[in-house]
């Protein structure tokens, strides 16, 4: 339908937009503000058509590009701030609820 065909050029826009944005704080609210859709709808979207909601699907983003920064040699504390998280501790919680690890023993294991 022309709703899904809309739905789907959003999801592409927003995934440029993750892409290009990936090391900046990345908003629900701002990236739903930028699409003229409401943050639940885009969300719900996100999760319809991706299986992940939109903080799921940036978080996971973030924590791939996390682990190659890991993997060369960075320290937590700068792949938090090159990738916008508000701080490290932040960052090491969510890095470690989708790897199972904290960063530091991603790190010691590489």
């Amino acid at each position: 339908t022309a709703a899904d065909n809309v739905d789907l050029v959003i999801l592409c826009h927003e995934d440029e937009r993750i892409e290009m944005h990936i090391t900046e704080p990345i908003h629900l609210s701002d990236a739903a503000a930028e699409t003229g859709v409401s943050s639940a709808y885009l969300s719900t979207m996100f999760k319809k058509e991706i299986g992940y909601n939109f903080i799921e699907y940036v978080n996971l983003r973030k924590i791939e590009l996390a682990r190659q920064m890991l993997q060369d040699g960075k320290m937590v504390y700068e792949v938090s701030e090159l990738l916008g998280f508000e701080n490290s501790t932040y960052f090491s919680r969510v890095f470690k609820r989708y790897t199972d690890v904290s960063p530091d023993t991603y790190r010691k294991q590489m």
